[in-house]
């Protein structure tokens, strides 16, 4: 058998943040790194940065990803449609 690891990481998938959410409500939002084919990138050791189209946003400090994923607290403040972006 062969072992194949994850090619470098070319971006992240947020995910698992409820939709709808009330505003002022925290949530908690999974952060992957992923490579170009799309894989969980185990091996990242870089720092996440997550930023929002709203500007009332509490969002965590830069954070490590272990085993290529983290949860983190973000609470959005502003009603409307919202997004959320991971980035290193």
């Amino acid at each position: 058998s062969t072992t194949v690891q994850a090619a470098a990481v070319t971006g992240f998938r947020v995910g698992e943040f409820p939709s709808p959410v009330e505003a002022g409500t925290p949530r908690l939002v999974r952060v992957t790194a992923l490579d170009q084919f799309g894989n969980q990138a185990d091996n990242y050791t870089g720092l996440v940065r997550l930023t929002s189209s709203d500007p009332a946003a509490s969002l965590p400090p830069q954070s490590k990803l272990t085993g290529g994923t983290a949860f983190f607290l973000v609470t959005l403040n502003t009603a409307g449609v919202q997004s959320i972006t991971a980035s290193d």
